[in-house]
């Protein structure tokens, strides 16, 4: 079930549970808010928008930019995307399960990127499509919306056919 954080926090950003634990959101505030919320872990997705460490007190902070240009995405971005994809994974799994904000500049297509790779890994069996299809039903339909970075998620799982190539 997905929901934004309501009160102070969610004027400044929203964020959408994605499972327990797993968020996504657009580029969040710096300072306590994180933290005060109980975050442990930042990813911050969005080239333009990379914060330094010192902003997030007591987060671990991990980056990966990624350009959103409308440029189809290069080899060189698929192989980071799914090698930090696998961290994130691992993380996902910890024990524990630390809090989790995977972020992007709108929270809509670089940091869903991310999270459905992560998911693939955790879930092999899952296709894309449905994988996708549950993150738009909890987050926002204009989830994944380009063609470019879907495009990119079948080239790091090339054994994962889209409905499209079904038919």
């Amino acid at each position: 079930m997905g929901f934004k954080i309501k009160g102070r926090f969610a004027s400044k950003m929203n964020i959408t549970e994605i499972l327990p634990n797993l968020y996504i959101g657009a580029a969040p505030p710096v300072g306590e808010d994180l933290k005060d919320e109980g975050f442990k872990i930042l990813w911050l997705c969005a080239e333009e928008y990379q914060p330094e460490d010192s902003e997030f007190d007591d987060i671990e902070v991990h980056r990966i930019k990624l350009e959103d240009h409308g440029q189809p995405i290069s080899d060189s971005q698929i192989s980071d995307v799914k090698e930090h994809a696998a961290l994130l994974a691992r993380q996902i799994r910890s024990k524990g399960r630390p809090k989790i904000l995977v972020s992007c500049r709108m929270g809509l297509v670089r940091s869903a990127t991310l999270i459905i790779a992560a998911l693939k890994i955790l879930h092999s069996s899952k296709s894309l499509d449905d994988l996708i299809s549950m993150l738009r039903s909890v987050r926002d339909p204009r989830v994944l919306a380009s063609a470019n970075w879907v495009g990119a998620l079948y080239r790091m799982f090339p054994g994962d056919k889209s409905d499209e190539d079904v038919k």
